[in-house]
């Protein structure tokens, strides 16, 4: 699984360790989220709001994209994350969420335009 937060310039194999420092580290910077990718249509990912994490996931399909319903916080995020890292059929066990339609044309490209625009801040900050 590979952790992706253009932000910081990561791209690599996720770890525990990794996910905890990231979501640490990225509060009050600009595009301040990370993706958990297992595949390009099955993933975790997470934005900080300035006053909470919302977290989504989508499990193989478009049709299948779900949102936080409320923000989290730093620890419920990290915890979340590093137990969908280990692969635990619970890792959301006790949080909530709602279908989020990302079947319109901006919903479609949300996921490649967020690399991408990653990619392009990254690039304009050297």
């Amino acid at each position: 699984m590979r952790i992706i937060a253009p932000t910081l310039d990561i791209d690599d194999i996720a770890t525990a360790k990794l996910i905890s420092n990231t979501i640490k580290n990225l509060q009050g910077r600009e595009n301040p989220y990370l993706i958990l990718e297992a595949n390009n249509l099955t993933y975790a990912q997470t934005v900080w709001l300035g006053s909470g994490w919302e977290l989504e996931y989508q499990t193989g399909s478009i049709d299948q994209h779900f949102r936080s319903l409320s923000l989290l916080s730093t620890k419920e995020v990290t915890d979340a994350l590093t137990a969908y890292l280990s692969l635990q059929e619970n890792w959301h066990n006790g949080l909530e969420f709602e279908v989020k339609d990302i079947r319109g044309t901006s919903g479609k490209l949300g996921y490649k335009l967020g690399k991408l625009l990653g990619k392009l801040f990254r690039a304009s900050e050297t």
